[in-house]
């Protein structure tokens, strides 16, 4: 009976001097890349109230795991939208804003958490191949210089119906930043109070209170030829740079040398 009351009296202590109150969630998907890897930037704002919740933020503003915030905050949308089983984290910062905007006459301030990490494919340690189904996207090579990209929504990690269907509430938001050069081929659903005609190129696209019913996106991105021969290169000199610094480096600075001197000299020989 007396554990029953002391947890009762927690819980009546929790709620009158403990209150975090979440504002907007915004997860965002950008740098997408070539080898499937991209950036996730997941923001959370909330609302701080009173004096006893603005101590206890305060208290790990300088603590990096996500678990001590959730714990702490009490906030239940508090934890990464990436399915840590289809897709692979690195790369994790937490970054806590300091509070701002506080009102003394009704105690309150706002606080902030941002949380940015790449999620990549899992790769095969045999074959050194990305995995299919893994990863924010799936990656094929439709052709020369054109990649195309497909969204794993099995990836994401929202609340979600029976049917494994996305839910966004009114105060989260998904956003997608494509890059550039980006041809949008199928999208479904389309964001609310958008039109689109397919194939269309696309910049960024936002869906918040919806339920992403069987979600499914696929665009592709062209490189110019410039980029292509510019990055031929950079690979070039980049391995020839690594094999330089490599075991054989000197035998490799001596054979371009007589290279280039038998050039030289038969240049001057023949005229």
């Amino acid at each position: 009976m007396h554990l029953r009351y002391l947890l009762l009296f927690f819980l009546i202590v929790s709620a009158v001097y403990a209150d975090f109150q979440i504002q907007q969630v915004d997860v965002t998907i950008k740098n997408i890349n070539k080898d499937g890897s991209v950036l996730i930037q997941e923001r959370y704002q909330f609302l701080v109230k009173t004096a006893y919740s603005k101590s206890l933020y305060e208290s790990i503003i300088n603590k990096n795991d996500l678990s001590s915030w959730s714990l702490t905050t009490g906030i239940r949308e508090l934890r990464l939208h990436t399915n840590p089983n289809a897709a692979d984290i690195t790369n994790f910062r937490l970054k806590p804003q300091p509070l701002k905007k506080c009102n003394a006459f009704v105690d309150t301030c706002r606080g902030e958490l941002i949380i940015e990490y790449t999620a990549l494919p899992f790769y095969n340690k045999s074959t050194g191949l990305s995995m299919p189904g893994t990863g924010i996207f799936s990656i094929s090579n439709q052709k020369p210089r054109t990649t195309r990209y497909t969204l794993n929504p099995s990836s994401l990690y929202f609340d979600s119906t029976d049917q494994s269907d996305l839910i966004l509430d009114e105060i989260t938001f998904l956003n997608i930043e494509f890059p550039e050069n980006s041809l949008l081929l199928n999208l479904n659903p389309v964001p609310e109070d958008t039109e689109l005609k397919f194939p269309t190129n696309i910049r960024n696209l936002s869906w918040s209170n919806i339920i992403l019913v069987k979600f499914a996106m696929e665009f592709e991105v062209e490189e110019s030829l410039d980029k292509e021969v510019t990055e031929f290169f950079s690979d070039l000199l980049r391995s020839l740079q690594e094999s330089f610094n490599g075991g054989q480096g000197l035998a490799l600075i001596a054979i371009v040398i007589i290279l280039t001197g038998s050039y030289i000299y038969l240049r001057f020989k023949l005229k």
